[in-house]
């Protein structure tokens, strides 16, 4: 299983010196695409905690890991996958840097990153066991989602990423309750995010490549709202479920994003 000696793992990373990650190691296959430094950015870009300078705070949190987390993340994946009927992938778990104050402020100090065989997550070694339980079913869900429509980086659509984030969290909060959703839900009125798909985001719903959609999905450029893409997303999927409240959670995976789109309100 993917989170099976997780503890090795990490005493590579604790004992390495100056601040490479032991890239060499069959658990990091996941990032085997990258060079050192680029997997060493990506990760610290995705907010985990530097090992040099904080070996300290990276020892409580394998603590916290061990006496609790491990065995309930690895409990919980195995009912995601029955779940999901989803693919066995790899599972990394990191520290969150809590000195960023915008990651714990405005992600309440948790973040994920999926790709087709692998899904990265990184907390504090205080969160919840339900908020960890919201962030670990967000994440794979994306996993699932593009095994059983064979897409990955490259391939997904702005259509297919809105439809994905949103998905996502509302089987995050369908699982934990509505208390658990991401801070960056229900930011805007049904207004606004009509107004901003009309303007810019339907006409875009085309673009391919993750990488050619932050704007539309973070905002903050094109004078776009922050987070206006997964809010679009997530509204799409609310709206589709008040018309379809019987679909299982398998069967809505199967479903295509034009599907969805299609019977959300946006879609006039």
């Amino acid at each position: 299983m993917p989170l099976i000696n997780i503890e090795e793992y990490i005493n590579l990373l604790m004992n390495k010196t100056g601040r490479g990650i032991p890239y060499t190691s069959s658990k990091m296959s996941l990032f085997s695409k990258w060079n050192p430094d680029e997997m060493i950015s990506f990760l610290y870009s995705q907010g985990m905690l530097p090992i040099e300078g904080f070996k300290v705070k990276w020892s409580d949190w394998v603590e916290e890991l061990k006496a609790s987390k491990f065995s309930f993340l690895d409990k919980e994946y195995g009912g995601l996958r029955k779940l999901y009927k989803g693919p066995d992938v790899d599972v990394f778990l990191f520290p969150i840097n809590i000195c960023n104050g915008s990651l714990m402020e405005e992600m309440n100090g948790k973040n994920g990153v999926s790709f087709n065989d692998g899904i990265a997550l990184f907390f504090h070694k205080d969160i919840s066991l339900k908020e960890l339980q919201a962030l670990f079913t967000h994440e794979y869900h994306h996993v699932c989602w593009l095994y059983f429509h064979q897409k990955d980086e490259e391939s997904v659509t702005l259509l297919d990423s809105l439809i994905m984030e949103g998905l996502a969290e509302w089987e995050a909060s369908a699982r934990n309750g509505h208390d658990y959703y991401a801070p960056w839900t229900n930011l805007y009125s049904d207004k606004v995010l009509n107004e901003w798909w009309i303007r810019t985001i339907k006409n875009k719903r085309f673009i391919t490549g993750r990488s050619n959609q932050f704007s539309y999905m973070y905002g903050g450029k094109f004078g776009l709202p922050k987070w206006i893409g997964y809010n679009i997303g997530l509204k799409m999927v609310e709206s589709f479920m008040e018309k379809n409240k019987t679909l299982l959670p398998y069967d809505l995976l199967q479903l295509s994003s034009e599907e969805i789109y299609q019977g959300s309100v946006f879609h006039k």
